[in-house]
């Protein structure tokens, strides 16, 4: 006889014990959706200078890699890869304007495979490619006439464009 398999009577006591391992297998994990969604969202925040992929992430919410790629697009408004590309470019933005470190070194910390990639995405996204961007962000910061920007959360693209419309 088979220890590990029970013997049933009827099949509602079959189906029954199916369901009540189900139960077992899934009790450690968060089945709130919305929790799992930001155990993913944190788990990019802290892994996006590593090699992940969408399955890895999926794993991460305990969700198929389409499953997980709708909810995701629905919750955050961007997919995974856009905003595992958004946390990267923020850290890179940072490490600009903080650090000494070449952009051949900060494409590579934050990462980026490809330091083309990295300046094109740069350059779409923040209006400038990263050198010029640190030079720029230092040469206001620099002058005596300079004055920080008025709300911290205007995007610097946006604020340098305006100070060159009033300077006019």
């Amino acid at each position: 006889m088979d220890l590990h398999r029970p013997t049933w009577t009827t099949a509602k006591e079959a189906w029954s014990w199916w369901f009540a391992g189900l139960g077992n297998a899934t009790s450690g994990l968060p089945m709130d959706l919305d929790a799992r969604l930001e155990r993913a969202r944190v788990f990019i925040d802290a892994h996006h200078a590593d090699p992940i992929d969408l399955d890895l992430i999926a794993r991460c919410a305990f969700m198929s890699r389409y499953h997980f790629l709708r909810r995701f697009r629905r919750a955050y408004g961007a997919t995974p890869h856009q905003y595992l590309t958004r946390a990267r470019l923020k850290h890179a933005r940072r490490l600009l304007l903080e650090t000494e470190l070449s952009v051949a070194q900060i494409c590579f910390e934050v990462g980026f495979q490809s330091q083309g990639s990295f300046t094109s995405l740069f350059a779409r996204h923040m209006g400038h490619p990263p050198g010029r961007y640190r030079a720029r962000r230092f040469a206001v910061l620099a002058s005596p006439a300079a004055q920080p920007p008025p709300i911290a959360a205007v995007p610097w693209c946006f604020y340098s464009m305006h100070q060159q419309r009033s300077a006019t």
